[in-house]
């Protein structure tokens, strides 16, 4: 990703947030009255502002920029293992399964299995808004970089 701050429309933002909230792009542009396409490329080219490779990326971005407002904090009724929470900083840093699978030291299939069964528990649809609840319970956060470069470096 870009390192440099980016500002984003605030139809992008717009957009940000209500996939945030687990809408899909059908969804958001019947919300805001505009086409399923106009919504897939207004997140493309917000992507592609920061370098980001998904979209559960871009919205971790816009957390942590402040593009995004925090949510309101909400208690985890559950535990986390430590590969579970490292898989999901590696998502929100835009990395795929396979990449998540060499990092850990894994297969694609736990990675994918642990994944789900996380998604599940924090009530999320989709990939995005997983990393937009894992930023509302406070489990992801401004250091999580630091953590993610170490694993990085350390599955090579």
């Amino acid at each position: 990703m870009k390192p440099q701050s980016v500002a984003f429309t605030p139809r992008e933002i717009e957009a940000m947030a209500l996939l945030a909230k687990g809408s899909s792009a059908k969804q958001i542009a019947k919300t805001v009255g505009r086409s399923e396409e106009t919504i897939r490329s207004r997140m493309e080219r917000a992507r592609h502002k920061i370098g980001a490779p998904t979209i559960a990326c871009l919205l971790d971005y816009a957390y942590r920029q402040g593009s995004l407002p925090r949510p309101d904090r909400q208690q985890l009724d559950f535990e986390i293992s430590s590969a579970e929470l490292t898989a999901l900083r590696l998502v929100a840093h835009g990395c795929d399964s396979a990449q998540i699978a060499a990092a850990l030291r894994t297969s694609r299939a736990n990675v994918v299995a642990d994944l789900r069964k996380l998604r599940v528990r924090l009530g999320a649809t989709n990939m995005p808004q997983m990393v937009s609840r894992a930023w509302e319970l406070k489990i992801l956060s401004e250091t999580d970089s630091e953590v993610v470069e170490f694993v990085m470096t350390r599955g090579r």
